[in-house]
């Protein structure tokens, strides 16, 4: 369950990083939304991996 709770913590932090990333580069608000998008079901997915293996 620690490793879970990790992984939720750095695809939060994750999103919020490729966010900021994203919209300092000037990017319009589609792109950070298709972004935001891409982070959050990579993250998604790993976390539900590892619920699955453990």
């Amino acid at each position: 369950m620690r490793a879970l709770a990790i992984g939720i913590g750095l695809l939060t932090a994750g999103v919020f990083v490729a966010v900021m990333f994203t919209d300092l580069t000037g990017a319009g608000n589609g792109v950070v939304l298709l972004v935001r998008g891409l982070v959050t079901v990579i993250g998604l997915c790993v976390v539900l991996y590892a619920i699955v293996v453990a």
